[in-house]
C-alpha cells in the first residue's frame, strides 16, 4: 500500500523577504520583490532589474560557521531556507529518526564569483596582456581558493544541509533545469511513498543575480533586456509578454508521512497526491516545437493522483514569460483539460519576485500550499492583456473564500525536462 505524504513544513528566502510570511502577504497583496541591481554596478550592462535577496546574514541560519566560507550563495541560501522550513514544521529532535529522513535539492550550475576568477586568470597574463596556459599553471591555480572547487558542485546544496540537520537517509541532487525542484519534491514524495523514509527536506534553490549568471540568461536570449524595461513589463501569459527578470533565492518544504506527521500533531498545509515527469525535443524556450511532454507530465501527474483533470480546481502555471515557452504551456493545458481549459482558474506567480531558475518551482509549491491553506487564488501580476493564442482563464486579481481542494503546479525546463506536482487539501490539517 502507498504512503501518503503530506507538507508540514515551509521554508522561503527570496526578494520579497526571509521566510514564508513576507513571500504569502507580499503575493496576497500583488507586491512585486523586483528592482534595479544594487549588488554590482551594471552600468551598460543590457539589464539591470531583479530579484535580489536583501540583507542576507547566512550565519544567523547555519550552525557551522566555518563552513559557510566554502559554502556559494546558493548552497547558503538553500541552507537558509531549509532552517527556516525545519523550524515551521515544529518537529523535535525527538521526533526526527535521522536514518529515515533525507534530502532532496534542485540545484545546478553554481556561478562562480568574477574576482575569485579574475585573481586566477590576473596572475596568468604576460607582459602584452595574453593568457598564457603556463603562467597559470605556475602562478594562476595559486591565486585561487583552495577549496574553491568545493564552493560551486551542484550537489553541494543536498550535502550542506544533510550536515546541517543530521540526515542520515536518502540525498539526492535533481539538475534539471526549471524543472528541477518539483521534480525534487516529487523524487521525496516518492521516497516516502515507497519506505524508505519518513521525513524529506526538499526543494531548490539558484542565485545568478550576477554578471556571468544573467550573462548565460542574456546570451540566450530569454530575459527583458534595456534600460526602458520595468517590472511590470514581466507578464507570463500576457499579450504584450517578452521575456523574463531574473531572481534568486531558495524554497524548500518539509514532506512527511502523514501518520507520522499526524502523531505528532503537525500543521499539514497539503497532501502530495500525484507526480509526473517527462522529456521533450524543446530545449530552447523560443522554438515553437510540440508541448507533448508538458501534456504527459500533466496528465501522469493526474493519473497518478488518481483523479480526472476535471477534478483539478486550479494550475499553478510555469508562466515564463518567453513568449513561445507560455504558448506552448498553454497549449498543452488545452489539450489535457479539454474544454475546461477556458474555465479552470490559472495563476502564474514569476512577476513576483523574478523566474529564480531552481529554486522557482520550490517556490510555486510554498504558494501551491498556502493557497490550500487560506483558500485564496493569488492574482497574475501583470496581466492585463488577453492573448487569444492563449486563451486561458487567467486569475486576474486575488479571490478570496473559494472552494479550491486540489491544484496542478507545473514547470517545465529549458532543457525540455518537464514536471508536474498535484496538491490537495488534507483531512486533518489545521486550517
Amino acid at each position: 500500500m502507498k504512503r501518503r505524504v503530506v507538507i508540514t513544513g515551509l521554508g522561503a528566502i527570496s526578494c520579497l523577504g526571509h521566510g514564508v510570511n513576507p513571500l504569502w502577504e507580499a503575493a496576497v497583496k500583488g507586491e512585486s520583490g523586483l528592482k534595479e541591481i544594487d549588488s554590482f554596478d551594471y552600468g551598460d550592462f543590457p539589464v539591470r532589474l531583479a530579484g535580489e535577496v536583501k540583507e542576507f546574514k547566512p550565519q544567523d541560519y547555519i550552525k557551522n560557521r566555518k563552513s559557510i566560507k566554502v559554502m556559494s550563495r546558493d548552497i547558503q541560501l538553500a541552507c537558509a531556507a531549509s532552517t527556516l522550513a525545519f523550524q515551521d514544521s515544529k518537529i523535535k529532535e525527538e521526533e526526527l529518526n535521522p536514518e529515515r529522513a533525507g534530502v532532496c535539492m534542485g540545484a545546478g550550475l553554481l556561478d562562480n564569483e568574477v574576482d575569485e576568477i579574475a585573481a586566477g586568470i590576473k596572475s596568468s597574463l604576460d607582459e602584452q596582456g595574453i593568457f598564457q596556459m603556463k603562467k597559470f599553471g605556475s602562478d594562476g591555480l595559486d591565486s585561487l581558493f583552495p577549496l574553491w572547487m568545493l564552493k560551486y558542485l551542484p550537489n553541494m546544496p543536498a550535502c550542506h544541509i544533510s550536515i546541517n540537520h543530521n540526515l542520515q537517509g536518502p540525498s539526492n541532487t535533481i539538475t534539471t533545469s526549471c524543472s528541477s525542484s518539483i521534480q525534487a519534491v516529487g523524487e521525496s514524495f516518492r521516497i516516502i511513498e515507497r519506505g524508505d523514509a519518513d521525513v524529506m527536506f526538499a526543494g531548490g534553490a539558484e542565485s545568478r543575480v550576477n554578471p556571468l549568471g544573467i550573462s548565460r540568461y542574456h546570451l540566450f536570449n530569454a530575459l527583458l533586456q534595456g534600460k526602458d524595461k520595468t517590472k511590470e513589463d514581466y507578464s507570463p501569459f500576457d499579450k504584450s509578454r517578452s521575456g523574463f527578470i531574473v531572481g534568486e533565492g531558495s524554497g524548500v518544504v518539509i514532506l512527511e508521512e502523514l501518520e507520522h506527521a499526524q502523531k505528532r500533531g503537525a500543521r499539514i498545509y497539503a497532501e502530495v497526491r500525484g507526480y509526473g515527469s517527462s522529456a521533450d525535443y524543446n530545449y530552447f524556450p523560443n522554438e515553437l516545437t510540440d508541448s507533448d511532454g508538458r501534456e504527459i507530465a500533466m496528465s501522469t501527474a493526474c493519473s497518478d493522483a488518481d483523479i480526472q483533470p476535471d477534478n483539478v480546481d486550479m494550475i499553478h502555471a510555469h508562466g515564463s514569460g518567453i513568449d513561445k515557452d507560455d504558448l506552448l504551456e498553454a497549449r498543452a493545458i488545452h489539450e489535457v483539460f479539454q474544454a475546461k481549459a477556458k474555465e479552470i482558474p490559472v495563476v502564474a506567480t514569476k512577476a513576483l519576485m523574478g523566474h529564480s531558475g531552481f529554486a522557482s518551482g520550490a517556490f510555486q509549491v510554498i504558494l501551491s500550499a498556502k493557497m490550500l491553506e487560506e483558500q485564496k487564488i493569488l492574482s497574475t501580476l501583470n496581466y492585463t492583456t488577453p492573448d487569444s493564442d492563449i486563451n486561458l482563464n487567467m486569475s486576474k486579481e486575488l479571490k478570496t473564500g473559494v472552494d479550491v481542494s486540489t491544484i496542478l503546479s507545473n514547470a517545465f525546463g529549458m532543457s525540455g525536462q518537464n514536471a508536474s506536482l498535484v496538491l490537495t487539501s488534507t483531512p486533518g490539517g489545521d486550517k
